[in-house]
């Protein structure tokens, strides 16, 4: 069984290469015997479209969109099952059978799809480990997707992949409430007041520095109002 590789250049987020030497083929996408006996009695676009995202996964831990996978991994892959190249073309990726496909490619690599609790484990690694001592969102990325493939889950969608990196970067703290009569300029509660006005209202100042106090309502006033809504 031929596992997963996962090359630094690939952790680092860049595309699959498209140009490879026939040593690199042979190396990197030749079917071993137990890849043949998954990819069993397929035929057609299905027997190559499969043969080439059981691949793709080994070397990648994802899986491909059609415009990832390179051209001589397809003549090389069709060599092996002895498919015409040409019907990759006709390799449907979001059929049901596809998705069927998938869930045979990552029970063969020992993957899972992510769960909710993987999401939060994730999150949480990457704040109290990573973010402290890493700011660039490229590094973070590749410690993210490099995570992933350790724990063996399939790694999210880029657009996925750039909400939970926001989940993990720290965000920052507004001060706690203190009156003006402490500190006469305000300027941290106003602009917290401006970033969250629900939980940071700012009453008006007096001359004197001090909170102006709303006046209450008087009873009469209120069951005025009531009386009126009745």
């Amino acid at each position: 069984m031929f596992l997963p590789t996962f090359y630094t250049d690939r952790e680092k987020g860049r595309a699959m290469r498209r140009e490879w030497e026939r040593e690199d083929l042979i190396e990197c996408w030749t079917l071993d015997e137990d890849e043949f006996a998954l990819v069993g009695n397929k035929t057609g676009a299905t027997r190559l479209g499969f043969g080439l995202l059981l691949k793709f996964f080994g070397l990648e831990g994802r899986f491909p969109r059609r415009e990832d996978v390179p051209k001589p991994a397809v003549d090389f892959i069709a060599g092996q099952v002895k498919v015409a190249p040409e019907l990759f073309g006709q390799f449907d990726f979001v059929s049901r059978q596809v998705a069927s496909h998938r869930k045979q490619i990552r029970e063969f690599y020992q993957f899972q799809t992510i769960m909710v609790g993987d999401e939060d484990k994730l999150i949480v690694w990457m704040a109290e480990e990573i973010c402290p001592v890493d700011t660039s969102r490229d590094r973070l990325r590749s410690a993210f997707v490099t995570r992933y493939r350790q724990e063996k889950i399939e790694p999210p969608t880029p657009g996925q992949a750039e909400r939970l990196l926001g989940a993990a970067e720290p965000r920052p703290i507004c001060p706690p409430f203190r009156p003006a009569a402490q500190d006469r300029s305000c300027d941290d509660q106003r602009a917290c007041a401006r970033s969250d006005p629900a939980r940071w209202p700012v009453r008006p100042v007096r001359a004197d520095g001090l909170r102006a106090v709303t006046p209450a309502r008087s009873v009469t006033a209120v069951v005025t109002g009531v009386e009126r809504a009745q």
